[in-house]
């Protein structure tokens, strides 16, 4: 069974990086999906990789959901966690 190895990369580079030998991507709180990475998340996915977004305060959640609703079990939205709802108590 393969280990999981963190590669990080920039988002930028994302869109040509070489996928083949990768597992999974993992984006956190990346503000948007420029066209060629959406194109390229697209077509690794569709080829069997995996996919992991965590969305944050940068995340701009209207371009995601246009550039990768394919891939998307249901539009990304907003919602409130336990973190953000003690903090204004």
């Amino acid at each position: 069974m393969p280990t999981l190895q963190p590669v990080p990369a920039e988002v930028a580079a994302l869109a040509v990086a070489r996928t083949r030998d990768l597992l999974v991507f993992v984006l956190a709180n990346v503000a948007e999906p420029s066209a060629p990475l959406a194109a390229a998340l697209l077509r690794y996915v569709q080829r069997g990789g995996g996919l992991f977004l965590s969305v944050g305060s940068r995340v701009n959640l209207p371009m995601w959901n246009e550039r990768l609703g394919p891939l998307l079990p249901q539009p990304l939205s907003v919602s409130c966690t336990s973190a953000r709802n003690s903090a204004s108590q």
